[in-house]
């Protein structure tokens, strides 16, 4: 059976990440497929502050241990968790045999989520440019940045980055 991965117009449920994270969290799996063969011993998830604190928060009980589709497809440990053990997000992944699944939730337990400030400060960048109009409003579109780093228990460690591109849509 073939498993189709996300499209960016299927992740509509993830109001809280940009499809340029969701796209990192899909990339990193695929780029990082000899991964799933090695025992992974950590794995770093660096966000800007709004999407540390909305979807990626120790102290999100729903979002450590997701029990419905809707709080599995807001999870960034989660996400994360199921594409780097299967290399890709599908339909199947919200599934109640992979909201159950230990071996899932022992890689969440591997995951921690934070705030890098540079990312936090790229996301909250305001225009200052000539127009006396346009000052204090937010930049749009906003840079939504997120790095994912693998670490494994033999010493490799795998990076993936996203955001800031002239050509990244946020």
């Amino acid at each position: 059976m073939t498993h189709t991965p996300w499209k960016r117009k299927d992740l509509l449920g993830l109001r809280d990440l940009t499809a340029e994270e969701i796209e990192l969290i899909l990339d990193t799996a695929k780029s990082f497929g000899e991964v799933s063969q090695r025992d992974v011993k950590k794995v770093t998830v660096e966000v800007h502050k709004r999407a540390h604190e909305l979807v990626g928060n120790r102290d999100l009980s729903w979002c450590w241990a997701p029990q419905t589709v809707e709080c599995a497809n807001q999870s960034i440990p989660y996400l994360v968790a199921v594409a780097l053990l299967e290399g890709a997000v599908t339909i199947r992944s919200f599934d109640e045999a992979h909201l159950s699944n230990q071996d899932v939730r022992a890689m969440m337990e591997k995951i921690e989520v934070v705030e890098n400030q540079e990312f936090t400060k790229a996301f909250n960048k305001e225009v200052l440019d000539d127009d006396p109009a346009l000052r204090g409003f937010d930049r749009l579109p906003r840079e939504h940045r997120a790095r994912v780093t693998v670490e494994t228990n033999d010493g490799a460690r795998y990076t993936a980055e996203t955001g800031g591109d002239v050509d990244d849509l946020s």
